[in-house]
């Protein structure tokens, strides 16, 4: 992720595996926010800044612009505006306002999200940390040895697992690659990842071709 100047926005670069490109935010804010989406898997795509709505205040014309389109597992498709801590009370409510009558119009959802749901930790810190690894090349041995510790720890914890991959020759980074992909899972909503975390393997494992993990 980079920062860049652009036309009075630090904009922010993030590459978006669901879109299989990179994409530009306004704010770090919004970055966080698609941190969620990227992990969420009810999120089948989205947009930033999908359309501008024209209204009129004051005698003039303005232009607002709702920040995520997204496309969900039940073909919904909802636009999401993101309420930032600088955006004061008044200015908030025309928006949500301008916006919800262009979304009942179109048969959009609506839906705002606010800094205490997208930065709530551990889980954003937990995200973070687990994107670090989820380009790392996950194979059949990985899958192999995921089975064989599990069969073999009845208190099965991080620490101990990357332990174990380390015997078997692998980098300590195939647990968090492991995690990303969530073939493990541990809880990253109530507790930060740490070599304490309890684990345990997903029931369902995905395809191989060639060795790497089939889409």
């Amino acid at each position: 992720m980079a920062n860049a100047k652009f036309r009075g926005y630090n904009r922010v670069k993030f590459q978006s595996l669901k879109l299989g490109r990179t994409v530009f935010c306004k704010s770090l804010f919004l970055r966080d926010y698609l941190l969620h989406l990227e992990w969420d898997d009810s999120i089948q795509s989205y947009e930033l800044y999908p359309f501008k709505i024209s209204y009129r205040t004051n005698n003039r014309h303005r232009t607002i612009s709702p920040h995520v389109l997204l496309n969900n597992s039940e073909e919904q498709q909802i636009v999401v505006w993101l309420k930032s801590s600088l955006t004061d009370e008044e200015n908030f409510q025309q928006t949500v306002k301008i916006i919800t009558n262009f979304c009942e119009s179109k048969g959009f959802h609506f839906a705002v999200k606010f800094p205490d749901e997208i930065r709530k930790e551990p889980f954003l810190s937990n995200l973070k940390l687990i994107r670090r690894y989820v380009r790392c090349e996950i194979n059949f041995n990985h899958i192999r040895f995921c089975r064989e510790f599990f069969e073999n720890v009845s208190n099965p914890l991080l620490g101990n697992f990357i332990q174990f991959l380390v015997s078997k020759n692998e980098m300590p980074q195939t647990a968090y690659a492991l995690l990303s992909q969530k073939i493990i899972e541990t809880d990253i909503y109530s507790y930060p990842i740490n070599p304490e975390s309890p684990i345990q393997l997903k029931k369902q494992f995905p395809n191989f071709q060639r060795g790497r993990i089939a889409a």
